[in-house]
């Protein structure tokens, strides 16, 4: 399998608090990689290293792939971030024709493809303030594809949604679980085991335990996991 992305004894401090300490992951083509741990725990932080959000205090972050960076990798984050004086295909197109990945012309024409793929393409000259929560979440998560990342990072992407929003934005998740890669902070659990290739729990900046979903979900090996599993299940 290609490996894509090597984490490799990543630490994180905001001054003398540290946050990530010595983490460790490698993620293959087509990994769906979830996340999961109580707040505060450095996976949002994680993220934000990977995405060179966050600059890190030591180790490495190798990137595999031979495309420029920001090709390879596309964030969504949990309260969306588009700019509100631009249409939903503007906000689409505008960083892929900025930085002269794309012409205007192939940007508008991929932009419609992906609004036609998440039944959006008749709000492509709406605002953002004229969408529902799910429909911006839906554009952002295009916005991310559009370069064609080698991978997605999503950041508690259903978070800031009302509930009966947040299984929208779930199916268009699972759809691109099946042809991308993936890595996803969330806390919905159900979604991940039904997703997830690998789960990876962290607590306190490390990773406790990582494994597949039955090995987290059904045959968890430390106490911190068994305890913060049966609190999501009472």
């Amino acid at each position: 399998m290609k490996k894509l992305l090597q984490i490799k004894g990543l630490y994180k401090s905001y001054g003398s608090k540290e946050i990530l300490k010595n983490i460790n992951l490698d993620v293959y083509k087509n990994d769906v990689v979830v996340i999961i741990g109580p707040s505060g725990s450095g996976k949002s932080t994680l993220l934000r290293c990977i995405s060179k959000l966050e600059n890190i205090t030591k180790g490495e972050i190798i990137y595999e792939s031979d495309k420029n960076f920001h090709e390879q990798i596309g964030m969504v984050f949990q309260n969306f971030n588009l700019f509100q004086n631009m249409t939903v295909l503007k906000n689409i197109t505008l960083a892929p024709v900025k930085t002269k990945k794309m012409t205007l012309n192939a940007a508008n024409k991929k932009a419609l493809e992906l609004l036609k793929m998440i039944n959006l393409e008749n709000r492509k000259d709406a605002y953002p303030d004229s969408l529902s929560g799910g429909e911006k979440q839906r554009v952002a998560i295009v916005r991310s594809l559009i370069t064609n990342p080698d991978i997605m990072l999503f950041d508690e992407p259903t978070s800031a949604l009302d509930p009966e929003m947040i299984k929208e934005v779930l199916n268009l998740m699972k759809k691109l679980a099946e042809t991308n890669t993936m890595i996803i902070v969330t806390h919905e659990i159900a979604f991940a085991k039904e997703v997830a290739t690998r789960v990876i729990f962290m607590d306190e900046g490390k990773i406790l335990e990582s494994g597949t979903k039955e090995e987290i979900f059904n045959n968890p090996k430390t106490d911190r996991l068994k305890e913060f599993l049966s609190k999501i299940k009472s």
